[in-house]
């Protein structure tokens, strides 16, 4: 556990702290299982990481610029919506560590241990990763951009990159792409999509009873370029890798993490949508700034919509009610596509 001296002089900020390690650089630093949010309110909540433009974004983000966590045991932290730009992280045991939200600008990761780290839409840019230790590691929608030092990693195990990781990422070498079970060819070709981009980064929030129309959805969509977040392939807890216990409370905090990465939040109506409780909740975060675009699946009454979802009365529906049927599948499509255009 984080000891209490040690947590004081981290919350006495970054200038205090940097003085502090370069006085004792050899004493053992332990600030594990230690949690910091950039964003106490619920308004502050509603932005990309990084690149926020909303009202409240001068509140949200906590700045720990150029922060020394050298050869800290920070295993089992859990970061929410922090930036570490020119952050010095080597050496550093982040085991089973969370960063939510996070902005790693220009940060040193070298040597630090990152096995059993879980990685939700954050951002990597001109990271260093020299001898970087990975395994069961997960990035969710973490692009990495520019990253240094990249291919001398020691993989323990396997990791996960998801679609939009690899989708925004722009060098993300062979040993990681081969520590992940991805195919150089596998990734060029996303790099191809992505050098097309024209679509907005879509969340499909569906019923796993409609799982098998949605499965073919979402290799429509990549197949046409689309960025899209799936959470039966993207979502943490379904990568083999990971064994750790997950309450429904933290599982739903994930889910809310994507959503609001997102751009636009697909919603595949149906009765078996509209009986489940995690679709209820995800239609209620991305409500507040999302563009809902529901794709009818079967026919429903207007009269069964719970009031949560009053708006979709009024939306315009793309019928999706003949998905097994080609050519009603792809005009379908089309008309998506245009609505979720850049």
């Amino acid at each position: 556990m984080a000891k209490p001296k040690h947590i004081d002089k981290f919350y006495s900020g970054v200038e205090v702290w940097n003085k502090w390690r370069a006085k004792y650089p050899r004493k053992q630093v332990d600030l594990s299982r230690l949690e910091v949010t950039g964003a106490p309110s619920r308004l502050a909540r509603l932005g990309k990481p990084g690149v926020n433009r909303e009202v409240f974004g001068i509140f949200r983000v906590k700045d720990y610029h150029e922060i020394n966590l050298q050869n800290t045991n920070l295993a089992g932290v859990v970061f929410s919506e922090i930036d570490f730009t020119g952050a010095d992280f080597r050496g550093a045991n982040l085991a089973k560590a969370q960063f939510r939200q996070v902005l790693f600008a220009d940060v040193k990761l070298d040597e630090a241990n990152l096995q059993s780290v879980h990685f939700l839409s954050c951002k990597f840019l001109r990271t260093s990763f020299e001898r970087t230790i990975l395994g069961h590691t997960h990035f969710g929608f973490s692009p990495m951009l520019d990253s240094k030092k990249a291919e001398n990693i020691i993989t323990q195990n396997k990791i996960q990159l998801d679609f939009l990781t690899l989708y925004h990422s722009n060098n993300i070498p062979p040993t990681w792409l081969q520590a992940a079970g991805i195919s150089l060819q596998s990734f060029q070709w996303i790099q191809h999509l992505r050098s097309n981009h024209k679509y907005k980064d879509c969340f499909i929030s569906f019923s796993s009873q409609d799982q098998a129309f949605v499965l073919t959805l979402r290799a429509a969509l990549i197949h046409q370029g689309v960025p899209c977040w799936y959470a039966h392939q993207d979502l943490r807890l379904n990568f083999e890798g990971f064994t750790q216990e997950i309450s429904d409370y933290e599982l739903g905090h994930d889910l809310f993490t994507f959503i609001d990465a997102c751009d636009v939040f697909l919603l595949v109506l149906s009765p078996n949508s509209l009986r489940s409780k995690w679709v209820k909740e995800e239609i209620e975060r991305s409500s507040y700034k999302k563009r809902i675009i529901p794709l009818l699946l079967e026919d429903i009454h207007s009269e069964t919509i719970p009031d949560i979802w009053q708006s979709l009365k009024t939306s315009s529906f793309i019928d999706f009610r003949q998905w097994k049927t080609r050519d009603h599948f792809l005009g379908s499509l089309q008309i998506l596509l245009a609505r979720i255009t850049a």
